[in-house]
């Protein structure tokens, strides 16, 4: 498939850029993925956070290692550039549902990581100002249509469901660095 990274996991899903950077899923019998609710969303969230962070901690061998075989963009990013990146959207995500739904928006963070134990203790509390969003998300409010910066025009349940696939696709992306 054309355009897939090469850190793009095997799945029953065909990839298709969005935009830059954001990708979109469709199941091969022509369905974006189906209607989640809150509690579902925030548990992919959850699982795919765990992962990413198992991989993070692997990180520190190779963090200002750029990929071997080069790439554009996101994909000659080292391990140090990719966690930061992953930091910084997970504010960026948090500020943005927040604003949608009205409650109180944290601060977008731009954290800069020397090493990798540095961002695996800054995860944590990163990872739950998200959280503390999202447990304010009903699902009545993921049908709401919001502009969300480089997303564009996204239904909230969209952009809830974008942060748990941001954390496999960089997380797998730490893999193929880590596996090198």
């Amino acid at each position: 498939m054309c355009g897939v990274p090469s850190w793009f996991p095997a799945t029953d899903c065909l990839y298709r850029p969005l935009r830059p950077h954001y990708p979109r899923y469709i199941h091969a019998e022509g369905r974006i993925h189906g209607r989640k609710d809150t509690a579902q969303l925030r548990e992919e969230i959850a699982r795919a956070y765990e992962e990413y962070l198992a991989e993070l901690k692997d990180a520190g061998p190779h963090w200002e290692r750029k990929p071997a075989a080069g790439g554009e963009g996101e994909e000659a990013w080292s391990a140090r550039q990719a966690a930061e990146h992953i930091a910084s959207s997970t504010t960026f995500f948090a500020n943005g549902i927040a604003r949608a739904v009205e409650v109180d928006a944290p601060a977008i963070q731009q954290p800069a990581f020397a090493s990798a134990e540095t961002a695996v203790a800054s995860m944590p509390g990163i990872q739950q100002t998200l959280q503390s969003v999202l447990d304010q998300v009903t699902d009545a409010q993921l049908d709401m249509e919001r502009e969300f910066g480089p997303l564009g025009k996204s239904t909230l349940e969209r952009v809830v469901g974008i942060c748990a696939l941001h954390l496999n696709d960089h997380g797998n992306q730490l893999r193929t660095l880590r596996l090198g």
